[in-house]
């Protein structure tokens, strides 16, 4: 499960993602996600994105490698403003192979990545 809203003042697009994945949720999040970027594309200015990983079990290596395809193939438009919420150590390491790189910080809660975020604008 999943769900995608993007705060336009804040210039932050904030991802929540649930439970575990097969393939056939996947499909729907990167359809749903190609869908946001294009969107976020023709704004012509810089998102950040909040990416709210504290309900989601950890995955298998075939969803790993395609959300690590997914958000590879469009760091651009993240402009170096990347907020992870994961609920344990081990989920961190995972998420951190996903969207490693400058800017990507990890939070124990969304309020202060939202806040983190926003601070960066």
């Amino acid at each position: 499960m999943y769900s995608i809203d993007r705060n336009r003042e804040a210039r932050i697009v904030e991802v929540t993602m649930a439970g575990f994945w097969d393939l056939a949720e996947m499909d729907r999040f990167e359809s749903a996600m190609e869908a946001t970027v294009f969107a976020l594309r023709s704004t012509r200015i810089p998102w950040g994105i909040l990416a709210d990983a504290s309900d989601m079990a950890i995955q298998g290596q075939d969803i790993v490698a395609r959300h690590t395809a997914l958000f590879a193939k469009h760091a651009d438009v993240w402009a170096g403003r990347v907020a992870m919420v994961t609920p344990s150590a081990l989920m961190k390491l995972q998420t951190g192979r996903v969207v490693a790189g400058d800017g990507m910080s990890f939070f124990g809660d969304v309020a202060t990545a939202r806040a983190w975020l926003i601070s960066q604008n």
